[in-house]
């Protein structure tokens, strides 16, 4: 598997659902102007809807065009992101099952958000890089490859711990 300097992962471990959001808006601003195009999946929060979601919900379900067949779930295809987008962007992302926002080059996404942004993944080197760095602090920051490697190992151990054939001491 080949590495990539520039693809890093915000460990959100540990942070509370507001240090979460907070940490992601903060993210996503360092690449504000970077973002010319998003695409992503939304769930419905459970609970209370946060301030601002059911508009720009609204709002971008309007502009995805096509039918919601789950208000609860929907997606917005790949767009142009304009000033209104990206505000509505900014209220719905904590709660995006999946979300992708490409530079004007297109490829690969410069910041991708996963399972309502406790997965928050960049493509950053240099200043850029250094920025996310000092908004979210270094021990945050994991390299990709270094992060499925940690996600591996916790689920090896966890399929370790709930296997039925764990080694027991003698006697016990």
């Amino acid at each position: 598997m080949r590495t990539r300097r520039d693809e890093w992962v915000v460990d959100t471990d540990g942070l509370s659902d507001e240090e979460r959001v907070r940490t992601t808006r903060e993210v996503l601003a360092l690449f504000a102007s970077d973002v010319a195009e998003v695409a992503f999946d939304v769930v419905t929060p459970d609970g209370p809807i946060p301030p601002g979601f059911a508009e720009a919900a609204k709002l971008l379900r309007h502009r995805a065009g096509g039918p919601v067949d789950d208000p609860g779930c929907w997606t917005f295809d790949r767009a142009p992101v304009d000033d209104e987008v990206w505000a509505a962007l900014l209220a719905v992302a904590p709660s995006s099952y999946s979300a992708d926002l490409y530079g004007p080059q297109g490829g690969a996404p410069v910041v991708s958000l996963a399972d309502e942004a406790t997965s928050v993944g960049v493509r950053a080197t240099g200043e850029r890089l250094a920025q996310v760095e000092r908004v979210v602090g270094r021990d945050r920051l994991v390299p990709l490859a270094e992060w499925h490697a940690r996600r591996r190992a916790t689920r090896r151990e966890a399929r370790r711990r709930r296997s039925p054939h764990r080694s027991a001491s003698p006697g016990s």
